[in-house]
């Protein structure tokens, strides 16, 4: 008859639970820059290539269906030494593969636009495409039924493929002002004036701007200020990355009690 007790048990005798992992990561970066004629202007140009791959391998998860039908033949799970060899059936190894990949290629240019009594007034362009992508795979018998949230090993090693990728196009162009020199009060006193326009193709459009402020009372102490907006896509493992097993967080009213 059913007691209303629940029998939990550490099936040591199926082997004990390891998730070694190795990652491996490449980047190339190549670049070209050089001078505009005799201007004070110069230009650059560069592309990026980077990779990360990652394999865990969960060895000695829980197999369900091996282990339903070791005990069906009479494996006894309460003395696990004995039947060690039947439980062992029950392990398997899970393998989760992710590999991530960025492709970036930039230009830009600086140099001065004009003349202040302060100083030059200095002037960056710059623009810049993106692709980012990324894939995951896990054995099949890890897959996590988004119906149910089980799969056929322990529930904590279930889990979903996900792939996919984005890319963005970006501009900017930043300004430097500088609006005194060798004053009283004031080494130098310069403005920075910046934008920033990105598009990505899964977020959107999106253009920023930032204003600086960087003061010299003297020539040994520097004093700045920046007011920026900012904004954030979504990365990739918030786009694309499957449904997962989430443990819930328990509250005991009586911990730390005395």
């Amino acid at each position: 008859p059913n007691s209303g007790y629940v029998f939990q048990s550490r099936l040591t005798g199926i082997g004990t639970r390891i998730h070694p992992y190795t990652t491996s990561t490449g980047q190339l970066i190549a670049g070209l820059r050089g001078a505009i004629g005799q201007s004070s202007w110069n230009w650059n140009a560069s592309i990026d290539y980077g990779h990360t791959s990652r394999t865990q391998d969960d060895q000695n998860e829980l197999y369900i269906p091996a282990l339903q039908a070791a005990i069906d033949s009479g494996a006894n799970i309460f003395d696990q030494q004995a039947n060690g060899a039947a439980l062992a059936a029950g392990a398997v190894d899970a393998v989760y593969r992710k590999r991530e990949i960025l492709r970036q290629v930039s230009v830009g240019a600086n140099g001065n636009l004009f003349s202040l009594p302060a100083g030059d007034v200095q002037l960056a362009v710059g623009a810049l495409y993106r692709k980012d992508s990324m894939n995951y795979t896990i054995n099949p018998f890890a897959l996590l039924d988004p119906a149910t949230g089980l799969c056929q090993i322990s529930g904590e090693a279930c889990g979903s493929p996900g792939s996919g990728s984005d890319n963005v196009k970006e501009a900017f162009a930043e300004t430097l002002i500088p609006l005194l020199k060798e004053v009283p009060g004031a080494y130098s006193l310069n403005l920075d004036v910046g934008v920033r326009y990105s598009d990505y193709n899964t977020a959107g459009s999106t253009t920023n701007g930032k204003v600086a402020i960087e003061w010299r009372p003297i020539q040994d102490l520097l004093v700045r200020g920046t007011i920026s907006q900012v904004f954030r896509a979504p990365n990739l493992d918030q786009l694309y990355d499957g449904r997962s097993i989430v443990q819930p967080n328990l509250h005991d009213p009586c911990a730390h009690l005395s």
